[in-house]
């Protein structure tokens, strides 16, 4: 009974660890930083797919996103930054 307790609390302390670091890193990247590293990654890979099919619905919410980052409401910029290079295939690096 005492290693099941043991092993439960182990796992909630491990969870809730984990939970604080992914947080950490969705912070990191909802800053001044992440928009200007992501509007570059944006406009690269627009550049590198004009023949997208997807190409009007990512430059779309390329300026979503830089009107939300010049707005600061950088979170919300990233995130729209985020879904352009998912239409365009290019993923965040």
């Amino acid at each position: 009974m005492r290693i099941m307790k043991l092993t439960a609390g182990i796992a909630i302390v491990t969870g809730a660890l984990a939970m604080a670091a992914s947080s950490a890193g969705a912070v990191e990247t909802s800053n001044v930083s992440g928009c200007l590293a992501l509007q570059a990654q944006v406009k690269t890979a627009l550049e590198s797919n004009a023949q997208s099919a997807n190409y009007r619905d990512a430059k779309k919410q390329q300026q979503v996103g830089q009107d939300y980052c010049s707005s600061g409401l950088f979170e919300n910029g990233v995130r729209h930054y985020a879904e352009a290079l998912r239409l365009l295939g290019a993923g965040q690096s």
